[in-house]
């Protein structure tokens, strides 16, 4: 909270100022920033180039809101952790930079780079700008081994700026907008005015147009547009002023643009490809939405002035590489069991009841996501990071799903089957996409997703698996696209069926865990990671023999539970009696006698009938010696170390089991240790004592 309170107070400060000599006291304030940023970031080992880019880098800082945008390029074998340092690196730097923001750290591998360059228009396009624009700051030429551009494809991919404006201007359709108003009414100026510019690039104008001279350019060329352009223009002349943002003006000025630009730039595409996407199984509605949600959703789309009717359609991106790039967690917004809520009508709604709109269907995201569509343009009205609008030469299914219909209730309506032709950028772009998308399940990152969203993301690279194993059927002219998870698991069925059973089992839980009923789904994301692995190895042969059979699917593990102690005879007692209480039981129990002359071990024989109980005696005192001999006598899968003084929790071994199910590279895990509660107070005095004579000795305690 001060943090942002200290930001916002010089961003204000900022905005006041932008004049001589002020701005060159700012760019000295940047530039210091910067090199600061590349000495710490440098200094990792595997780092092999940083960058600038964006708005400092094209020479169009407004200090105080421009972000220092970084890309850091890294190449080590060992490419996570070097990933994993320089998050750690930068973490540390936007606790005294503020111009750092949070999660805008491009990181990339080079062969990821390379991919996207290839693979993804968004990111070719901003790779071409960025060759053109970026500043180099430390390291190797990021761009010197990537193949040139094709000459005229810029006007094409210009128009991949329109979902980044888009997901920005419609934060003023977020009823719980948190910013600040002078950062709304920049944003929203940037956002029209690269619409602008996306439209004029479309047309045939130079790609290195600024975005203030597209601003001024489309002023004077759309006049239609003109008034609601120039309303943009004011809000980046006047950005403290205490009047609210008149969202409509600025909603149709981009709206019009968007249209001129997607007429001007038709999609480039090397390959077509026959698709049947089969009708919305009504029962989707059922799962994935509370009881009564059609009647209250139909209720909201009926206070919309100007919405004839609405039509739900299954979610589907058929990217090559995901616009969010390869990152997992943005990835896993996935489209599979979400739907589509598209409003049509011919004008779009005023801001105020798109806001309450907004509102209303807020407890349905991310299962609801809604879009305004003209049939001629579709708008995301809460969108997600990437493809935030949607055109019929880009999205066909998307604008055929409107017709033919059925009629839910009130102006409801449910998509029904479709066949469409649809266009890629590359005859292979349906195999990336699925080899990438399979490929996460090889990154630690993907693991420590939230459960809902690791078994979207699982179910969506199946779903992508699926189609690449139709597309290499001889003679097949039309692939028929799963809409719902259910159909993903018939698909996997027939492909891998000596796993048909576990794929069934885990597609229970997961359905248990989206109604919001008790499920066990964490248990099975490790096989289920194994098993994305090996349909990659099954689609995606390496060459070096058939892919090995994939593990039996093991939703617990065995743990034994490891306890040394000496001449404690009492304390040992209470810690077995609290592994008698373990909801899950532990496989093993096994007390290191380190000895004892007391009565211990006759003590620990005593509950070798409640528990799976092996007793060794380790006569060399000293606790190393006692857990070594402890371990060569384990044989769990786990090993969970218990000191004798210690009172287990209930959960304590189902949860300590959990993460291995869930992760495959945790090696190790710990939970919280707290004093019994009738000794909170014996231990205050101990560590107390502890820090007096750490003080005492000249030692500094925090």
């Amino acid at each position: 909270m001060k943090e942002s309170r200290l930001k916002r107070f010089l961003q204000r400060l900022a905005v006041r100022t932008q004049f001589w000599p002020f701005t060159s006291v700012y760019r000295g304030l940047y530039d210091l920033a910067i090199n600061l940023c590349v000495r710490r970031l440098q200094k990792v080992r595997g780092v092999c180039a940083i960058y600038l880019r964006r708005g400092l880098a094209g020479g169009q800082p407004f200090y105080g809101l421009s972000d220092i945008d970084l890309l850091v390029l890294v190449d080590n074998e060992q490419h996570h952790l070097v990933a994993e340092r320089v998050r750690y690196q930068y973490e540390l730097l936007r606790r005294v930079i503020p111009m750092l923001p949070p999660g805008e750290l491009w990181l990339y591998h080079p062969r990821q780079f390379r991919e996207l360059y290839e693979h993804s228009p968004f990111y070719r396009n901003r790779f071409l700008q960025g060759r053109l624009e970026w500043r180099r700051l430390f390291g190797e030429d990021l761009f010197k081994d990537l193949p040139p551009p094709v000459p005229g494809e810029e006007r094409g991919l210009a128009l991949e700026e329109l979902h980044p404006a888009w997901f920005y201007l419609a934060q003023e359709l977020d009823p719980g907008d948190p910013r600040p108003p002078y950062l709304r009414r920049y944003v929203t100026y940037k956002a029209v005015a690269e619409a602008a510019r996306a439209v004029l690039v479309a047309e045939g104008e130079d790609p290195a147009l600024s975005r203030e001279a597209a601003w001024a350019r489309a002023c004077r060329r759309y006049p239609e547009l003109s008034q609601e352009l120039e309303e943009a223009g004011r809000l980046r002349q006047d950005l403290l002023s205490p009047a609210p943002v008149a969202a409509d003006p600025l909603l149709r000025a981009y709206l019009g643009l968007a249209r001129r630009a997607l007429r001007a730039g038709p999609p480039g595409s090397s390959a077509r490809l026959r698709l049947r996407i089969p009708p919305l199984p009504p029962e989707t509605l059922e799962i994935f939405l509370p009881r009564g949600a059609v009647r209250e959703i139909s209720q909201a789309c009926a206070a919309l002035k100007g919405v004839e009717r609405a039509v739900f359609l299954p979610r589907l991106s058929f990217e090559a590489v995901a616009v969010s790039g390869l990152d997992p967690r943005a990835l896993a917004g996935a489209t599979m069991d979400a739907l589509d809520l598209v409003l049509i009508g011919r004008r779009l709604p005023p801001a105020d009841e798109l806001r309450a709109f907004n509102l209303a269907l807020d407890r349905f995201r991310p299962q609801v996501n809604t879009y305004f569509c003209d049939l001629e343009v579709a708008l995301a009205l809460r969108p997600f990071q990437g493809r935030t609008i949607k055109a019929p030469g880009y999205d066909p299914e998307f604008f055929a799903g409107l017709h033919p219909t059925t009629r839910l209730e009130g102006c409801l309506e449910l998509a029904g089957a479709v066949q469409v032709d649809r266009p890629f950028p590359r005859a292979d772009a349906l195999t990336h996409r699925a080899r990438t998308l399979l490929q996460l399940f090889r990154q630690p990152e993907t693991f420590r997703l939230p459960t809902p969203s690791f078994f979207a993301l699982f179910w969506e690279a199946a779903r992508a698996a699926g189609l690449v194993v139709q597309a290499r059927q001889p003679g097949l002219e039309v692939t028929e696209v799963p809409v719902s998870s259910g159909q993903v698991l018939e698909s996997l069925s027939a492909l891998t069926p000596e796993v048909a059973p576990a794929l069934r089992q885990i597609h229970r839980e997961y359905l248990k865990m989206v109604k919001g009923e008790a499920a066990e789904a964490r248990r099975y994301i490790r096989w289920a990671g194994q098993y994305a692995v090996h349909l990659e190895d099954l689609l995606f042969p390496s060459g070096e023999g058939a892919p090995l059979p994939i593990t039996p699917l093991r939703t617990e593990l065995t743990i034994s539970v490891m306890i040394v102690t000496r001449n404690r005879e009492s304390l040992l007692g209470l810690a077995l009696k609290s592994l008698v209480n373990q909801e899950r039981p532990a496989d093993q129990v096994v007390v290191v006698d380190n000895a004892s002359s007391d009565g211990t071990s006759r003590l620990a024989r005593s509950f070798a009938q409640q528990l799976p109980l092996t007793l060794v005696r380790e006569e060399t005192v000293g606790i190393p010696y006692a857990r070594n001999t402890g371990l060569k006598h384990c044989t769990g899968d786990l090993v969970a170390v218990m000191d004798d003084d210690c009172v287990a929790g209930e959960r304590w071994l189902k949860e300590l089991e959990l993460p291995f199910l869930k992760d495959p590279h945790i090696g190790a895990v710990g939970g919280s240790i707290l004093p019994l509660e009738s000794q909170s107070e014996l231990v205050a005095r101990f560590y107390s004592s502890r820090m007096d004579q750490a003080a005492a000795q000249g030692v500094k305690t925090t």
